[in-house]
């Protein structure tokens, strides 16, 4: 199977600003869209129509479209990707699951109440409080932390647990969640020994079962 990601309106965006002819749906049934072809020697990266082989590993990008597709003619086999004199687009596909909840969480960040925490951490954290957040962290054990820092860092763990969560153990995804879980209730997060999450905040606080 052979694949193409287009912009929104259709364009080419790696590459080219081609504008493709989209295949369309009437009723259950996916009509391709137009030929195209191209003159001259073919080059990769340079001269051709280009196709991918797996859309989702290094071509996709974030608010892409993606394309089944087919080719005719003389092709140059190119690492992930093909280089072909003919090609047509056959269906748009839907996006992955793993794509959805990843995306829906990288949405999520920007809402997330950094560092105002909710008054209600949880038993099994091992908790630091102080007047202010320097004093939080240095008491959890590092004076120099930078919060801002280590939640990027956990956010970054989570969304890579989110996109191979069918080829990982779910354990890993959910020490991913709860790392962050501390993040959105608006506490930092200074590390985890043997499972127990070491969580600092600038304000006293009452604890959550």
């Amino acid at each position: 199977m052979l694949y193409k990601i287009l912009s929104r309106d259709g364009h080419s965006i790696n590459g080219g600003d081609l504008q493709w002819s989209l295949p369309h749906k009437d009723g259950r049934k996916w009509i391709p869209g137009g030929w195209h072809e191209v003159e001259g020697e073919l080059r990769p990266c340079e001269s051709g129509l280009h196709l991918a082989i797996n859309p989702w590993n290094t071509w996709y990008r974030w608010g892409a479209r993606v394309f089944s597709a087919e080719h005719k003619g003389e092709r140059i086999d190119h690492g992930d990707k093909i280089v072909c004199r003919k090609a047509r687009l056959l269906r748009e596909l839907r996006y992955p699951r793993w794509l959805l909840e990843a995306g829906h969480f990288v949405a999520s960040i920007a809402d997330i109440p950094y560092y105002r925490p909710d008054g209600k951490p949880l038993k099994r954290w091992r908790l630091f409080t102080a007047p202010t957040l320097a004093a939080a962290g240095a008491a959890a054990g590092d004076a120099a932390r930078d919060a801002a820092r280590d939640a990027a860092g956990d956010a970054a763990l989570l969304a890579q647990c989110l996109i191979v969560a069918d080829r990982i153990d779910p354990e890993h995804l959910n020490h991913a969640n709860d790392r962050m879980r501390a993040w959105r209730k608006g506490y930092c997060l200074l590390c985890d020994v043997a499972g127990v999450l070491y969580v600092y905040a600038a304000a006293e606080t009452r604890e959550e079962a």
